[in-house]
């Protein structure tokens, strides 16, 4: 499975050269690269990160509750336990940063109001 994956995963960098060098450039990673980024990008991104992984430890959940089988339940559990180590790392990690809230991606991760 795991060189199977890796052709993939070798076969659709290649195919998508041109894409994977404008994430490679862009400004964030660049400036990620060479020290220059500012505390605060840096927490804006961890901030909106923890949230985006909270809302999809929810979706798994719900996926884990109706799972079709114990094998779909079992998946979106495992997911779920590393999902939460994820993203405790990184609210701590962005909690040591300077800088107040950045609610940015609340909209698209709370449920719509009806």
């Amino acid at each position: 499975m795991a060189v199977e994956t890796q052709a993939l995963s070798t076969e659709m960098r290649g195919n998508n050269q041109d894409i994977w060098g404008q994430i490679d450039n862009h400004p964030f990673l660049a400036e990620l690269k060479d020290g220059t980024l500012a505390d605060s990008k840096l927490k804006y991104y961890f901030t909106q990160n923890v949230m985006y992984i909270d809302a999809a430890i929810q979706f798994l959940a719900i996926g884990a509750a109706k799972a079709p089988d114990s094998d779909a339940r079992n998946f979106c559990v495992e997911l779920i336990g590393i999902a939460n180590e994820e993203v405790e790392k990184q609210r701590n990690f962005a909690a040591n940063l300077p800088g107040g809230e950045v609610p940015t991606c609340l909209l698209y991760t709370s449920p719509s109001p009806r």
